[in-house]
């Protein structure tokens, strides 16, 4: 039986990341082959056990202790090392010397920058890039171009099975579009200044639009008081962080969902309002990717203000039309990024 070991950074937490990991775990304990994961960051698995079968070694945080574990476990290497983030394929790199085939994921923001040295000469050794999207591929690409010739491929991602399922219920409020998506002062590109510029067109047009905003982060204040000044505050709604069972209620009973960001890795957002449903309205990205332009909803160059405004103005005005492209992105979502077409995916390139 094949020996697989992953390498990840944390596989236990709320973050995207883990919830990658586990996606990557789950695919590859149901492929046949003997699995064994590394994480850095974890000291237990009481929260989120591992499927059965699954060997495992945590940490504690200790990169230390995580390097002296990969470096002793070179004298028996496994025949693969996937490595979810580029910033532990170094750990690999000692037993691509005794002939293990190491392949590397490239996730997004952390691709999209020259890789340190010791990322760099992994990535080097690697026999595998697996991206999430071809816009992290290409970004991946630009920031290092010395490394085009390592094969890549890309791998979508899909949600865990049973999120986002279940029957439309009625209405409880004026129509409302929705966007789902941390507030960074960091990282100001998922699309929010964007949305509340032209909201107050898009009133003119509907005046029963609404703009709910679910997500945290330390721009929400900054925001919020755009909103105040553009007078807003009666058609955009800030929820913050919330609850899985009311995020799910939002996905089921807006209108559309919004997110014309510019630097999308992948998009599970996008998913999760597919999967409820509904019609999408996106950038130029990685959306491209998910969104069928014209059939599952809309992607727009994020400068394209109009194009978006307009989009949302027609999906506010044509429900009929909005609930057709919602059912052809509902069904897209469970042919293209369901877990099982990810299991192959990703099981095909690693294993």
């Amino acid at each position: 039986m094949k020996r697989v070991l992953l390498v990840t950074p944390a596989c236990q937490g709320a973050d995207g990341l883990s919830a990658y990991s586990r996606l990557c775990i789950d695919a590859l304990a149901d492929a046949g082959v003997a699995l064994e994961v590394w994480s850095l960051a974890e000291n237990d698995d009481r929260e989120r056990p591992l499927p059965t079968g699954v060997k495992r070694f945590f940490a504690k945080g200790s990169k230390k202790q995580f390097a002296w574990h990969g470096l002793k476990s070179s004298f028996r290497p496994p025949d693969v090392v996937f490595c979810t983030h580029v910033n532990v394929a170094p750990i690999a790199l000692p037993m691509t010397l005794f002939g293990t085939r190491l392949v590397v994921s490239l996730l997004g923001v952390e691709a999209w920058r020259p890789l340190r040295w010791r990322e760099r000469a992994a990535v080097q050794r690697s026999k595998l890039l697996v991206a999430i999207s071809q816009h992290t591929l290409d970004g991946f690409h630009a920031a290092n171009p010395k490394l085009k010739g390592v094969p890549a491929e890309v791998c979508h991602l899909c949600l865990p099975d049973g999120e986002f399922r279940g029957n439309v219920p009625a209405a409880e409020r004026d129509p409302f579009a929705l966007i789902v998506a941390r507030m960074s002062s960091e990282e100001r590109y998922k699309g929010h200044d964007l949305l509340l510029e032209l909201w107050p067109e898009v009133c003119l047009r509907i005046p029963t639009a609404k703009l709910v905003i679910a997500g945290g982060g330390d721009d929400r204040t900054r925001l919020e008081a755009k909103r105040d000044e553009l007078e807003l505050k009666e058609s955009v709604q800030f929820l913050g962080r919330v609850p899985d069972d009311e995020l799910h209620r939002l996905y089921r009973q807006c209108a559309f969902f919004v997110m014309p960001s510019r630097h999308e890795g992948f998009g599970l957002v996008f998913l999760e309002a597919m999967r409820a449903g509904k019609v999408c309205i996106g950038a130029k990205g990685s959306a491209s990717e998910i969104i069928v332009h014209g059939v599952t909803g809309f992607v727009f160059d994020a400068d394209d203000r109009a194009g978006v405004r307009d989009a949302c103005i027609q999906l506010f005005a044509e429900p009929a039309k909005a609930a057709r492209m919602g059912t052809a992105g509902r069904k897209r979502e469970a042919e293209q990024f369901s877990r099982e077409a990810f299991r192959k995916r990703l099981c095909d390139l690693v294993t």
